[in-house]
């Protein structure tokens, strides 16, 4: 029976730990973000370099769950990686890290099927809390420029229809009118006086959408 009883645990915790495969061509930096993760008990990392067939191998090897990848690989495109995971049969899902991200570079990873993103120098407690949210399934975008994103999101995901009609009907009008307008830059003031509500108001209906349609920002509302 304790037999049976500690199998049983080993099995639990074996699937609530979840792969992450680092992809960096630094071997300095590969090893020591390595390094760095494996210190997290949820985590089981291994890593591995961005030439083609080495990373194909590791992937199929491995089989992660999340794959944490550098923006600038050197040894082939950072983008075509993730076109080419996100098109592929498994679910895995993928974290860009950069030491820098621009509004352009982001909204193409986005596109080609990135699930988060991460600055090379942030927190571990940051890099966990946001390989944890892709693993469940959530987007994880960056603190700044998230309702421009956010916008973006919501557009391509109405076109490709993925929004479904039950988180569609928890959407208010006025917060439809929102989605609009977050597309075009404004501060929180200036939509409130086109929408003709209070600032605080705009900031708790953003809020609303987020939650609404699963898109929800873990970056904008944890600190470290």
């Amino acid at each position: 029976m304790k037999r049976v009883w500690a199998n049983f645990i080993k099995e639990k915790l074996r699937m609530d730990t979840i792969r992450l495969l680092i992809i960096e061509d630094n071997t300095l930096l590969r090893e020591g973000l390595a390094e760095m993760l494996k210190k997290q008990k949820k985590l089981h990392v291994d890593a591995a370099s961005g030439e083609g067939v080495k990373l194909d191998r590791a992937i199929i090897r491995f089989n992660p769950q999340v794959i944490l990848l550098n923006s600038g690989l050197q040894s082939q495109s950072s983008l075509d990686v993730v076109q080419r995971i996100a098109k592929g049969a498994h679910r895995t899902k993928i974290v860009v890290m950069g030491l820098t991200l621009s509004m352009d570079e982001i909204l193409e990873f986005m596109d080609a099927g990135a699930a988060g993103f991460i600055l090379k120098d942030d927190s571990p407690q940051k890099f966990m809390k946001t390989i944890t949210a892709v693993a469940n399934g959530e987007m994880v975008l960056p603190l700044h420029h998230t309702d421009l994103l956010l916008s973006h999101i919501v557009s391509n995901t109405i076109v490709k229809e993925k929004i479904t009609q039950e988180n569609m009907v928890r959407i208010t009008k006025l917060e439809l009118q929102l989605l609009k307008l977050l597309s075009e830059g404004l501060s929180d003031e200036e939509l409130g006086e086109k929408l003709s509500i209070t600032p605080e108001r705009v900031k708790f209906h953003i809020h609303n959408i987020k939650q609404n349609l699963y898109l929800f920002s873990l970056l904008d509302t944890s600190s470290d």
